[in-house]
């Protein structure tokens, strides 16, 4: 098990932390749905569900390579991998 933390940084969203074990993933692309999934939960048990709504639409990516990701992670555990939405 290879837990590495996302954080979003979006202007509305900017801050959420998911911790995902990356051994169940090969791709970022298969990871973001995973943060957004999470997070939409979050706001549907607080029942804030235009915040739920808003998580759809929200495109996500990473800048961060896949080498330093997924094959150089057992270097960087604390490092936070960011998922933006705002370039």
């Amino acid at each position: 098990m290879r837990l590495r933390t996302f954080q979003i940084s979006a202007t509305l969203f900017w801050g959420w932390q998911s911790i995902v074990d990356i051994d169940k993933y090969d791709t970022i692309e298969k990871i973001i749905p995973i943060v957004q999934c999470d997070l939409k939960e979050f706001f549907n048990r607080a029942n804030l569900l235009e915040l739920a709504e808003k998580i759809d639409k929200m495109h996500l990516h990473c800048h961060m390579d896949t080498q330093s990701i997924f094959f150089n992670s057992s270097q960087n555990t604390n490092e936070i991998i960011y998922l933006c939405d705002h370039c």
